[in-house]
């Protein structure tokens, strides 16, 4: 893989992650309608347009490898959290290709990232 096609691997998620933590905090209506039609409070799009914020900065900003793996794992919470939503509302399949390209950004940045080195320095001492 080029130099050039790592760095989109490794940065378009949190790009993501970063504008949609601010779409989700302007909560304009038709999140809004979402949220309420998964029969969830309006106020958790303040919770997790926050969290999105807040981790996607992690995953772009010089910290330590630790945090990032920590910010992943919330990622990978949500995605799982997200999926699951949508199954036991009984959405159709369709309504699922959003977020599966979502997970595979996820993944993509997961792996190029390879936060590995904060898990061996934790195991090792």
């Amino acid at each position: 893989m080029s130099d050039r096609a790592r760095l989109f691997a490794a940065n378009a998620f949190p790009v993501f992650a970063v504008i949609d933590g601010a779409i989700c905090l302007a909560q304009p209506e038709f999140l809004r309608e979402s949220a309420i039609a998964l029969s969830m409070p309006t106020y958790i799009l303040y919770i997790l347009g926050l969290a999105k914020l807040l981790g996607g900065a992690v995953l772009l900003l010089p910290t330590s490898l630790l945090m990032k793996e920590w910010a992943y794992a919330g990622f990978a919470f949500w995605w799982v959290g997200g999926m699951m939503t949508h199954v036991f509302s009984g959405h159709a399949i369709g309504e699922f290709v959003p977020l599966t390209v979502i997970g595979i950004f996820l993944l993509l940045s997961f792996l190029e990232h390879r936060p590995r080195r904060a898990m061996v320095e934790t195991i090792g001492g």
